[in-house]
């Protein structure tokens, strides 16, 4: 009896050890990766900006304005598929013909849509050009911030919904003026991330997409 007393209080003690340890493993794990996503300020990396002129600048930012409205137009496209889509960006004047029917974000826009209709309201970009680098072959490394504003609820008092993300971009000159050659967003968003608040190269004037109800 007494041996059997000693062995049921080792147990116990091992169960509530095992508890404390898998407590403290849980903690500190929680702490892992909530440090991972809460960056303090000195360890962000801030993208640098770069200017190209404010020729250049302004030439860059019109040519991703005029193609952030072809994504905008291929969600309201019904002969636009991941497959084929002869109104693609592709489609744009200047674009070198043996580039890829669709840029990474393109296409990732697309199969995100796969296997939905056509949006009877399709959304509206808004551009703010951060950094313009122009490289020794003529091509440009450019970094935006887009805002996509979609018409989500109409009729509503509050219908619209938007979302802002930043895209690296890299563009070729043409005779319209600039091209979109690629088009990815930037990775990690909470460890790099354009500066609160920054001085845009360039920005459109875009109108809220139509939203009455019907």
């Amino acid at each position: 009896m007494l041996a059997a007393s000693v062995k049921k209080r080792h147990w116990g003690r091992w169960v509530v050890f095992g508890s404390l340890f898998l407590v403290v493993t849980a903690v500190a794990v929680s702490c892992y990766f909530y440090e991972d996503e809460v960056v303090p300020a000195d360890k962000m990396v801030f993208q640098k900006q770069y200017s190209a002129g404010p020729e250049v600048d302004r030439a860059v930012g019109e040519a991703i304005g005029k193609y952030v409205s072809v994504l905008d137009a291929e969600y309201t496209d019904h002969d636009c598929w991941v497959d084929d889509c002869p109104r693609s960006s592709k489609s744009i004047p200047g674009v070198p013909a043996d580039r890829a029917l669709f840029t990474t974000q393109e296409r990732a826009n697309l199969e995100g849509h796969r296997g939905r209709r056509a949006m009877d309201r399709g959304p509206v970009s808004r551009v703010r050009l951060y950094s313009v680098a122009q490289q020794p072959d003529g091509m440009v490394v450019a970094i935006a911030e887009i805002t996509t504003v979609k018409c989500l609820y109409p009729g509503s008092k509050d219908p619209y919904s938007s979302s802002s993300d930043y895209y690296r971009m890299i563009l070729t000159p043409s005779q319209e003026g600039y091209v979109v050659l690629q088009d990815s967003s930037i990775g990690n968003p909470v460890r790099e991330r354009l500066p609160e608040g920054f001085h845009s190269l360039y920005h459109n004037t875009v109108k809220k997409p139509e939203c009455a109800s019907t």
